[in-house]
């Protein structure tokens, strides 16, 4: 019926040319020509019922032959495949047609193809995460830093003092625009928040004086019609205060945290402090485990896998940015200056790194023989069902092949092999290693 030939391409892509004798040629312009009489109306013929000739003549012999081609396609493709020996990762596109004699050309994708390299030889050491002395002593003296209290003093106002102004009045242009009562500034020339110039016209002011001073507004000021402008500042002075540390000690301790003596605050910080070197220091770990092999490796992949992995992220970004910033998608959009074609293409790069990651772990899982059983995806997925309180009678059947299933086989599958090369990375044997567990399902994910 059909004859093929094959070309493999670079990008993981196969071309195959299919030839179609014309025997089964003309009987499929006999099943289309009744696909069309059946279709649209022909004058004086029932439905169906219409000579072949008759549709030629209205529909042209190259139409007919078109449309009995895809009826042909969708007929054999599935002995192409087989034929040619490939086994696609998506649905091959028509990339030519030649209608007489009747010549296809598909453009199928095939599978990636993932080269390791040697990796039994990688070895990477763990950075320490010990709290050293000196950085406990760096994080008390932040939180004293984040604790400071103003004591008031007598002396002129310097920089880094607080001041309060019993009044504080500004105009521009005969119009006051300021009018405050009870005002406090820290005195910080690099506060973006206060009009520049300010911080120093009150430095040197002690409590009790008033002043009078000039500022220029600056381009950005918050109401567009001063921007720029000459304004008439008065200040009256209430007080002056010292920004002071709180001591170290138990009093501190137990404003701070609720502890009853600085050093059961300082076991508590260690140990957050370690709890949080611990984790980054594991992150980095992994990030650079994962970059050595990935070195090691070379991966080719179709488009249309990186085409999917793109779309992913696309949705998966549209669905947190409203949550997370919580505003509208499309002001985020134009926020960005960005089309939503245009923001999914600026994915690519992070796409392609994804999916190679995705693609590297899991030919290192098949080498190492590491497997997710069935049992386990089950017990998964009927927790899920559990925590969603899916009634029985609205639950679909276990497959392998439920998204949520899938998502997670492949989640759990890469957690073991990471939990593997590091144990290769560190040169331990495989006896030492730490059981993954079974994580429980998260709901909120698997609903969205």
């Amino acid at each position: 019926m059909f004859t093929i030939a094959k070309e493999v391409l670079e990008n993981c892509e196969a071309l195959i040319t299919i030839e179609i004798e014309e025997a089964a040629v003309q009987t499929a312009m006999q099943k289309a020509a009744r696909n069309i009489a059946r279709e649209n109306p022909f004058p004086g013929f029932r439905k169906g019922k219409v000579p072949y000739n008759m549709v030629v003549s209205r529909v042209g012999l190259p139409v007919l032959r078109r449309e009995a081609a895809e009826l042909l396609l969708e007929e054999i493709y599935p002995d192409v495949l087989k034929q040619a020996e490939i086994d696609p990762v998506g649905q091959g596109s028509l990339e030519d047609i030649k209608l007489e004699p009747l010549v296809l050309k598909l453009r199928v994708p095939t599978s990636p193809v993932v080269e390791l390299g040697e990796y039994a030889d990688l070895r990477l050491d763990m950075e320490a995460h010990e709290v050293t002395d000196e950085e406990l002593q760096t994080a008390l003296e932040h939180l004293r830093d984040e604790n400071v209290t103003p004591q008031p003093v007598s002396r002129p106002a310097a920089l880094g003092d607080s001041v309060t102004l019993e009044h504080v009045e500004a105009k521009a242009d005969g119009e006051v625009f300021i009018h405050e009562h009870g005002v406090t500034l820290v005195l910080d020339p690099e506060d973006r928040n206060i009009v520049p110039g300010l911080v120093e016209c009150l430095v040197g002011l002690s409590a009790g004086e008033e002043k009078l001073f000039h500022l220029t507004l600056p381009e950005d000021f918050s109401e567009p019609t001063l921007r720029n402008a000459d304004a008439e500042f008065v200040v009256h002075v209430q007080s002056v205060g010292e920004m002071v540390k709180p001591a170290l000690d138990d009093a501190f301790a137990s404003v701070v945290g609720n502890f009853e003596t600085l050093d059961a605050l300082k076991a508590d910080l260690r140990k957050r402090m370690e709890a949080y070197k611990h984790e980054q220091a594991h992150e980095a770990y992994h990030e650079a485990l994962l970059t050595e092999l990935l070195n090691r490796a070379t991966v080719k992949f179709p488009d249309v896998l990186l085409s999917e992995e793109m779309d992913d992220l696309a949705r998966s970004f549209k669905t947190r940015i409203p949550e997370q910033l919580r505003m509208p998608w499309e002001d985020f959009l134009r926020l960005q200056g960005m089309t939503e074609e245009q923001f999914r293409e600026s994915l690519r790069p992070r796409a392609s790194k994804r999916l190679t990651e995705t693609l590297v772990l899991e030919e290192f899982a098949r080498r190492e023989e590491i497997t997710v059983s069935e049992e386990e995806l089950r017990d998964y997925y009927n927790k899920l069902l559990q925590q969603l309180e899916i009634p029985r009678s609205g639950r679909r059947p276990f497959s392998r092949d439920l998204l949520v299933v899938e998502e997670y086989r492949k989640q759990l599958l890469q957690d073991r092999s990471m939990a593997v090369l590091k144990r290769m990375a560190q040169g331990l044997p495989a006896e030492t290693a730490e059981p993954i567990t079974l994580v429980e399902p998260d709901a909120a994910a698997a609903s969205a």
